[in-house]
Formats: C-alpha cells, sequence, structure tokens
C-alpha cells in the first residue's frame, strides 16, 4: 500500500477513495456512490452498505452489500461521512487518480490502476485463506454454490477484515 506523504498531491476525496478502496475491495462507483445514510460510523462495527441510491444503481444484484470498515477505509469514510460529493461521476476520480499514480510512479508494477486495489484486495484474503464465500461476498460477487440464508453477518466479516487492514494513515 502507498505510505507516507506519497498521496499529499491528491485532494482529499481523492485520497479518501483510495483509503476507502483499499480495505473494502469496493469499486469505484460503489465508493461515489455512498450516501450519508450509507456510511455507518455510529455503530459498533462501522460499515458502509453498498446499495443502489438516489446517487446509482449497483452492477449486479449481489454487490448489495455491507462491509466492515477497518483501518486506511475506517479513516477515509471518517474523513468524509457524508460520501464523495465531488466526483458523481466515477470516471473523473478514476482518471484523476490514474494519471496521478501515473505521474508519480506510484505503481508496483507497469499497467496497474486504481482499479488493481480491487484485486489486490482479493488478493490479500486469498492470502489468508479466507472462505471464497466470504471473499465473493465482500466483493459483491455471485457465489458458485447455491444462495441460502441471509449471507455472512458483520462480525464474520469484519474478522478477516482486520487480519488484511492497512494501517491508517497519520493526520
Amino acid at each position: 500500500f502507498i505510505s507516507g506523504d506519497a498521496l499529499n498531491g491528491l485532494n482529499d476525496e481523492a485520497r479518501a477513495l483510495i483509503y476507502i478502496m483499499a480495505d473494502t475491495g469496493a469499486r469505484v462507483a460503489e465508493v461515489t456512490g455512498l450516501a450519508p445514510e450509507d456510511i455507518c460510523l455510529d455503530k459498533a462495527i462501522p460499515y458502509i452498505h453498498i446499495r443502489s441510491n438516489n446517487l446509482g444503481g449497483l452492477k449486479t444484484a449481489q454487490s448489495e452489500r455491507q462491509i466492515p470498515l477497518v483501518g486506511a477505509a475506517l479513516y477515509g469514510a471518517k474523513m468524509f461521512p457524508e460520501g464523495l460529493s465531488r466526483y458523481a461521476n466515477a470516471d473523473s476520480v478514476s482518471t484523476l487518480i490514474n494519471k496521478y499514480l501515473r505521474t508519480h510512479d506510484l505503481h508496483q508494477m507497469k499497467g496497474q490502476s486504481l482499479y488493481s486495489l480491487r484485486h489486490t484486495f482479493k488478493d490479500r484474503l486469498r492470502d489468508i485463506q479466507a472462505p471464497e464465500e466470504v471473499i465473493d461476498n465482500l466483493m459483491g460477487h455471485k457465489s458458485r454454490g447455491p444462495k441460502y440464508g441471509r449471507g455472512h453477518i458483520l462480525e464474520t466479516k469484519l474478522e478477516w477484515l482486520n487480519k488484511i487492514a492497512f494501517a491508517p494513515p497519520r493526520a
């Protein structure tokens, strides 16, 4: 994860988006589409609720989910508890951040982009041997088997996310 003051040249909302994506695996449009009521910081387990709202729809039906906020994601959500209002268009913030990452040589490997945070999130969960069903639920992917019950509770997802959480940036 990018550390130190490497992101200081970005505006606060763009940085918050990176922090939230890094520790939730959420898509860019899912983060920019969070309404104030979807950012739940005053709960026993703070979380974001990714769902269809007046800011936008979902990519797929299984994309609706609740993701506990840990580490950098919790820090980013606290920066903007009402949501990221500056970026109504996910493409514009993605273009801005990708240009910044390229210009400042902040890619681990050639060809990476902001969206790579989502891929590395999944890799980090695999590396700690999180169950595929938990990974699918956190990513908003369709599970391979039949869907029974309500899915994993926040406590279960929190347990796995705490194992991969990035340290929050220093204020």
